[in-house]
């Protein structure tokens, strides 16, 4: 009997306890919730909130590199930008572009980005000719030195009602190459725009088309590498990397060089293949070592690797920035810095813009930072009731000419800005909001804004 009315009293004594720690949690409630003893809650702090996650890079310079000089090499006028990296291998050399820039000429590619789609193709310039592709997929050709539009065709489905969010253009050896979230390839006439042939892929493509040597190179949503023909669109080879649900608008495209084609996958992957074979030479992954929760935790390699020599340049959205050695993979340096635009190659330095809003220039060979600039994080506004929060500014670039490094923000504006120390130097005013990076060729920054015009600067 002694043993059975212990029994008993154990769950009496839990009863009690529970009710007990309810009891306390409804008077946390009741006091949070409430104003303490009828006194009124104490005013916020004044002063503007900054998350401490958005700055939590701590970059800092390298006191070794104070003394090295950054020489920027001679400055190159460049007849085309014929795909979407100005080439197959993502690297241009710095551009020849005037001191002073005015608008020459601006014109309708079709439709911009809406509530629901997104005008994400950058524009490309081969044969004396601009090509644009707007979200409703119609291409266009416009005469690079009067705006003339030349001819304009929809590459969608007739019966296509979907949504856009992606694909791009390129340009090899007289042909457009075009690929579409609905899962579309295809080659058109540079001089008419007549279809030459079309691809279906069964998946969407986020990304432009690597061209190199006649092969065709498209990554698509479901990371997936496809190679064509370039002549007749028949499949030659492809690669798969792992699955990835989440990831950022738009992706990047491969690198081909030397015979090697570097491809970023959404899954923080990056693999080198060969370009011939599809045979893997390498594969890394640029997945953060932070663990960083929501959209700042995507693994998703966004910006094109950067091929310069035998070094392949890397970063990913989460954190991660690496040098490699194109043939063998091996890993020449890292940096936790996390990104979406590809970084700018001259001389002994790359420039690249982090996810915190920091341009950063680095030493290429060793990954030290030789200076770090915050550019402006938000678009000054009136502060009112109506509008108390302030819209951010997203950045684009860098693009790197004979005295600047370009950086282009959501907020209307280009900062002219100097490669040695990091300073803004100019503002060029554009009028427009532009979410897509510019371009530079035979001395002319060319822009496509985010509700759909080409404009061009001289």
């Amino acid at each position: 009997m002694k043993y059975c009315s212990k029994l008993y009293q154990v769950p009496k004594i839990l009863f009690k306890r529970i009710f007990f720690f309810f009891f306390l949690a409804f008077l946390g409630i009741t006091f949070t919730s409430c104003d303490w003893m009828g006194k009124d809650p104490a005013p916020p702090l004044p002063g503007e909130r900054i998350s401490i996650m958005d700055y939590e890079s701590g970059l800092k310079s390298d006191p070794s590199l104070n003394d090295i000089a950054i020489e920027i090499p001679q400055a190159e006028i460049n007849q085309e930008w014929s795909q979407i990296g100005g080439n197959a291998y993502n690297l241009m050399p710095p551009l020849e572009l005037p001191q002073s820039l005015e608008l020459d000429w601006s014109r309708s590619i079709g439709s911009g980005s809406s509530s629901s789609e997104r005008l994400i193709v950058d524009p490309i310039v081969a044969k004396g000719h601009i090509y644009t592709m707007d979200t409703s997929y119609v291409v266009s050709c416009f005469d690079f030195e009067t705006g003339h539009l030349i001819w304009d065709i929809d590459v969608s489905h007739s019966d296509w009602t979907g949504i856009s969010l992606g694909g791009g253009i390129s340009f090899e050896n007289d042909i457009v190459f075009v690929t579409t979230a609905i899962g579309d390839v295809i080659a058109l006439n540079f001089e008419t725009g007549q279809e030459i042939w079309r691809t279906s892929l069964h998946y969407p493509t986020r990304a432009a088309p690597t061209v190199s040597e006649g092969k065709v190179f498209v990554l698509t949503l479901n990371n997936t590498l496809e190679v064509l023909n370039g002549k007749t669109g028949e499949k030659i080879w492809s690669h798969a990397g792992a699955t990835e649900i989440a990831g950022i608008l738009g992706s990047a495209s491969p690198a081909v060089r030397d015979g090697i084609v570097v491809v970023p996958y959404s899954s923080g992957e990056i693999v080198g293949l060969r370009a011939e074979t599809g045979e893997i030479l390498w594969a890394d992954n640029l997945v953060s070592l932070r663990q960083t929760e929501g959209l700042k935790g995507l693994a998703h390699i966004r910006a094109h690797p950067v091929i310069d020599e035998q070094h392949v340049y890397a970063i990913s959205h989460s954190g991660r920035m690496v040098a490699l050695n194109l043939e063998t993979g091996e890993r020449l340096w890292e940096q936790e810095i996390g990104g979406i635009s590809a970084p700018a190659v001259a001389g002994n330095f790359l420039f690249v813009i982090s996810s915190q809003g920091e341009l950063i220039c680095l030493e290429k060979v060793t990954g030290k930072i030789k200076w770090v600039k915050i550019l402006s994080d938000f678009i000054p506004v009136p502060e009112t009731e109506d509008k108390p929060i302030k819209p951010q500014i997203h950045w684009i670039g860098p693009l790197l000419t004979q005295s600047a490094l370009l950086v282009t923000g959501s907020n209307y504006e280009t900062l002219q800005i100097s490669p040695q120390t990091g300073d803004v130097m100019g503002i060029i005013q554009l009028g427009e909001k532009v979410l897509i990076p510019p371009i530079i060729a035979n001395k002319t920054l060319i822009f496509v804004t985010d509700n759909g015009y080409l404009k061009v600067f001289r």
